[in-house]
């Protein structure tokens, strides 16, 4: 008797409906900075010669169209330096944001890209030299 209410009660935490995502949240799957282009090779280091940096977001599974996405980019001493809002399509299975090297080149260190979704977020740091 005990074990099968343990059970039950596993099998009703799992189906409760604040437990997991919602299906139609698009997940996060993966946040990087790359360097040139967007890309999917992601960078932990930057040079402040480089031109542009790019924010990519490549989503699990499709979002919901007109879904609000925010980039934002902290630089050292964690202050926004810039930032993107974009509405993502139905068909996206990523975006990206674009920043000039305008924002981080006379600002050397540790930096950090957070993405946001709905109540979903992602940060990736990376170092600008």
């Amino acid at each position: 008797m005990k074990v099968t209410l343990a059970v039950l009660a596993a099998a009703a935490s799992l189906a409760w409906p604040g437990a997991a995502p919602a299906a139609t949240e698009p997940l996060l799957a993966q946040v990087h900075v790359t360097v040139g282009e967007p890309s999917f090779t992601p960078r932990r280091e930057v040079r402040r010669e480089a031109l542009a940096l790019y924010g990519v977001l490549v989503f699990g599974r499709a979002p919901v169209a007109g879904s609000l996405v925010k980039f934002r980019f902290y630089g050292p001493g964690d202050v926004l330096r810039a930032s993107r809002d974009l509405r993502a399509r139905a068909a996206d299975q990523g975006l990206y944001a674009r920043m000039t090297r305008s924002f981080y080149r006379d600002r050397p260190g540790r930096w950090r890209l957070t993405v946001i979704v709905g109540k979903q977020s992602k940060t990736w740091r990376f170092r600008v030299r």
